[in-house]
């Protein structure tokens, strides 16, 4: 998209980059690029901030970390380690085929089991 813009390193806004702040801030989402950060793509004369690292919510925000690594990849687009301050939860589910056995093969499926109360409709 090249969209320049001053919030993540280039030394002026471009009309692409205006809209792109727009609709970072239009979407809530939180931009991770400083203005000081080095440059996410590098070619022989030229270089610039293209790869915007974005998240939605502002405590992923306040815990996520990147930096751009300097490691010969074969593009002129450098690696990016993003690393995500966040604890992933496994759940399991319970699923109950009820095809060709109705009401009555459902309540054995769930017979037992303790669920949640929920408000949510």
């Amino acid at each position: 998209m090249n969209a320049l813009s001053t919030l993540w390193g280039y030394a002026n806004n471009s009309p692409r980059g205006n809209y792109m702040e727009d609709l970072i801030s239009g979407l809530n989402f939180h931009l991770l690029n400083e203005k000081d950060s080095e440059p996410t793509y590098q070619h022989r004369n030229a270089k610039g901030w293209l790869d915007l690292k974005l998240v939605k919510g502002v405590n992923l925000a306040r815990t996520t970390s990147w930096k751009v690594r300097d490691e010969l990849n074969l593009s002129d687009h450098k690696y990016i380690h993003t690393q995500l301050g966040i604890s992933v939860q496994s759940r399991t589910y319970t699923r109950c085929e009820t095809a060709y056995g109705g009401h009555r093969k459902f309540s054995r499926c769930i017979s037992g089991k303790k669920f949640a109360k929920s408000n949510n409709y």
